[in-house]
């Protein structure tokens, strides 16, 4: 039997709330809850009242129940009892649920991402806020009611520009009304064949959710992909990280002995509910102990200071293969952790490459294989070239650097608590040396934007910040033996040496930089060695 091919239409906007309104249109149960911000709903109904396209919307129509339907009160579609045929959202559901639930929001009074109001003297969309609802205002849940729409218009009449609010009210009426949004319909196919559907438009480069696409594939009656990520997320919010919802996707696949690629992870929809339950204690439970190691053997209490998806996940499979013997190697993990980061050895990496190193872990837990590399292949001119940047790899390998020192504060002299810059990257947690109108005189060139080079840099406690930016930091370095008996035990553990303060204190900073990044260099060199 030959298979219709996908649909393709443009529909009104209100015919498509009307199939929603009719339970025609029904949400998935694998699907997100609304997770847009305010201001990606606002930019929306802009790109709507504009004219401008919002991309297409993906549907699954059939003829029996195949997936569950969302009933919970966290969607703004009705919940209806199911009546077949029927369209699934399969990818939209975001764009759907914002118009669907600013148009139809009945709560008038209450604060919601739902409720927004148009400006009609600015042309601008606003959230409403509890006693800021000028007449010049319309909410948008009246759009489409004809009796209050019409009541919203005799209030504009009695205005004094009635006449151009009420030109931008009816504007605004038939931008909404007259928008034409595309959609495909997916009709007369199998839950495999919609899976293929997924992969070949992933293949194309359309964005869609693996979290989401794995949710469609393995839910059950006896198993909701939704609490198993919960489960995971959980483990890691237990020792205060909060990871991706993909990467606990990935470490649950794992879990099954499933590698966390794409193809791989498709295979759990073949596994029974009994099976995919009872991998939750391996995922969660090993998930644990990589981020316990990760406090423990590396000092990183964030996974802001993980530059790479893949060594959460290698670590993960290092506690998965070791069981028990979990603490025989952390040594050897730890430096080829900390060696990853430096030489920002997973950037650009196919899967394939974190899927090899994994193997290689394996190998090494049952002793047939070497470990992970440790060689270093910065070199220290890397700490001249490169700046400190929240999200780059050297940048969180340099910050967790000064853990291996014991930092002391260039103010009071004490430690610097390493939780204090090592729970969350912020830039109140560092200063920098040598000021930019400075740098860029010497040979690092004219070109400097910042002067946030990594050799430039110290650690500083947070309440220092504001009092480092009004000082200048090259007297206060200089005079530091001057301020505080143990001058030279800040400087050592800030990474700073007798040979680079005395270029500092002669003002050669070309010396100063040049120095002080050797040492840092040698420091790095000395972690992984």
């Amino acid at each position: 039997m030959r298979l219709s091919p996908p649909a393709p239409e443009v529909q009104y906007l209100p015919a498509i709330f009307r199939k929603i309104q009719g339970g025609d249109i029904r949400i998935p149960a694998f699907q997100r809850d609304f997770v847009w911000s305010y201001n990606q709903l606002l930019s929306l109904l802009e790109s709507v009242y504009r004219g401008f396209p919002i991309g297409s919307i993906l549907f699954w129509r059939v003829d029996s129940r195949i997936l569950r339907v969302e009933s919970s009160g966290e969607t703004v579609f009705p919940n209806l009892p199911e009546k077949f045929p029927l369209s699934y959202v399969l990818d939209g559901l975001q764009r759907l649920s914002a118009l669907y639930g600013c148009f139809h929001w009945q709560l008038v009074d209450c604060e919601s991402p739902y409720n927004v109001l148009f400006d009609l003297d600015r042309e601008e969309f606003v959230h409403y806020r509890k006693g800021t609802h000028p007449d010049h205002y319309l909410q948008l849940s009246k759009i489409f009611s004809p009796k209050d729409f019409l009541g919203s218009q005799g209030a504009l009449s009695k205005e004094p520009n009635a006449d151009h609010l009420l030109e931008i009210a009816v504007k605004l009426h038939s931008s909404f009304q007259e928008y034409l949004v595309p959609t495909v319909t997916i009709f007369e196919r199998d839950v495999e064949e919609v899976v293929e559907i997924f992969e070949r438009i992933n293949s194309t480069g359309t964005r869609l959710d693996t979290v989401d696409f794995l949710r469609a594939v393995t839910w059950s009656e006896a198993f909701d992909l939704n609490d198993a990520l919960s489960v995971i997320l959980n483990s890691a919010e237990d020792e205060g990280f909060i990871i991706p919802d993909e990467t606990a996707i990935k470490i649950f696949a794992m879990s099954l002995n499933k590698d966390p690629t794409p193809n791989a992870m498709l295979q759990l929809r073949d596994l029974p509910a009994k099976e995919l339950k009872g991998a939750l204690g391996l995922a969660s439970g090993s998930l644990g102990k990589a981020l316990r190691f990760l406090k423990q053997e590396c000092s990183i209490f964030s996974y802001d200071f993980v530059p790479y998806e893949g060594q959460l996940l290698l670590l993960v499979k290092y506690a998965m293969s070791s069981g028990p013997s979990f603490n025989s190697n952390v040594e050897a993990m730890r430096k080829w952790f900390l060696c990853i980061s430096f030489n920002e050895g997973y950037r650009g990496k196919p899967d394939s490459y974190l899927v090899r190193d994994m193997k290689q872990v394996e190998g090494f837990v049952r002793g047939d294989s070497p470990p992970l590399t440790t060689k270093l292949s910065i070199s220290e001119e890397d700490f001249l070239e490169r700046s400190f940047t929240r999200g780059k790899a050297l940048s969180a390998a340099v910050a967790n650097l000064f853990t291996s020192t014991d930092p002391l504060s260039i103010y009071t002299g004490e430690l610097i608590q390493i939780l204090s810059y090592m729970t969350e990257f912020k830039s109140n947690n560092y200063g920098f040396i040598v000021p930019l109108q400075v740098l860029k005189k010497t040979s690092l060139g004219e070109s400097l934007h910042n002067n946030r080079i990594l050799a430039n840099i110290l650690v500083l406690n947070e309440d220092e910040s504001r009092q480092f930016k009004r000082d200048d930091p090259v007297e206060l370095l200089s005079g530091i033996h001057d301020r505080l008996e143990n001058g030279d035990s800040i400087l050592h553990s800030q990474m700073i040496t007798r040979k680079a303060l005395d270029f500092l204190k002669a003002g050669r900073f070309d010396e100063f930089l040049r120095t002080r990044a050797l040492a840092m260099f040698e420091q790095a060199k000395s972690v992984v060695a």
